[in-house]
This record gives structure tokens, C-alpha cells and sequence, in this order.
């Protein structure tokens, strides 16, 4: 979280409060146990929408015109990647 009229000029630490210019991390969010258990849910998370993508590639790749630099394959990954809720 950043505060307002704060100003960013390099990588901060996630799930941290930070404020200033240039920002600087003050507190964090919440307390460390929580903090560890929501970066492995987003690493779920993340592996698991590598496998779907792996997926749906796998099964484009079977096609006899798929063609992975075409540019409608890759508007419809883009599109899937916005429809995922993460």
C-alpha cells in the first residue's frame, strides 16, 4: 500500500505500508505468518494458471494452423489472462 502524494522510485516489498518521497516502507500489512501464508496461495495459484495455459497450448498445438507468434493466438491468450479473477 502506498500512501497518498507519495512518490515510487524503486522496487518495495510487497504487503507493506509505504510512505514518502521517495516511499519508504514503514510497517507491514499484517503480521509476518499471514504475510508468508498469502504469498503461497498466490504461488498456487500462479502454477496453477501456468498449468491451464500449458494446457490450452498443448491442445492449440494438435491444430494443423495453430501458429504461436500469430497475432489472434496472441490476443486470445491476453484475453484469457484478463478473464482469470487473479
Amino acid at each position: 500500500m502506498v500512501g497518498a502524494r507519495s512518490s515510487v522510485f524503486h522496487d518495495l516489498p510487497p504487503m507493506m505500508v509505504c510512505v514518502g518521497s521517495p516511499a519508504k516502507a514503514i510497517k507491514p500489512r499484517a503480521s509476518a505468518w499471514v504475510l508468508t501464508s498469502l504469498l503461497q496461495v498466490e504461488w498456487v495459484i500462479r502454477s496453477s494458471e501456468l498449468r491451464f495455459y500449458q494446457k490450452v497450448r498443448n491442445l492449440l498445438a494438435l491444430s494443423s494452423n495453430y501458429n504461436p507468434s500469430d497475432k489472434a493466438t496472441q490476443m486470445c491468450f491476453a484475453e484469457m489472462k484478463n478473464m482469470s479473477p487473479h
